[in-house]
């Protein structure tokens, strides 16, 4: 029941962009404040996927700090259907 009910929460939000079998979701509150830290949802299980930071920070992070991007994400897994999708 709970995994319904956040699967519909993220359904009412707007979606930004897809990739593969995932689908990134970013609140209203997210996207007026113009911060890109997502959620990425597994298209066929519908439930929120694992995200795994292994590339180097880009230029603004490493020299001034924070970009507003989630710029070092290398990879969404689903942790239901064993998915994995590079990005």
């Amino acid at each position: 029941m709970l995994a319904a009910s956040y699967r519909e929460s993220l359904m009412d939000q707007q979606a930004a962009a897809a990739v593969g079998h995932f689908r990134k979701i970013i609140s209203d509150l997210q996207r007026y404040r113009k911060h890109e830290a997502s959620s990425w949802v597994c298209v066929e299980c519908g439930i929120e996927a694992e995200k795994h930071f292994d590339k180097p920070e880009c230029h603004t992070c490493s020299d001034w700090g924070g970009c507003g991007r989630e710029c070092t994400l290398s990879s969404i897994e689903c942790p239901k259907c064993g998915r994995l999708q590079d990005v």
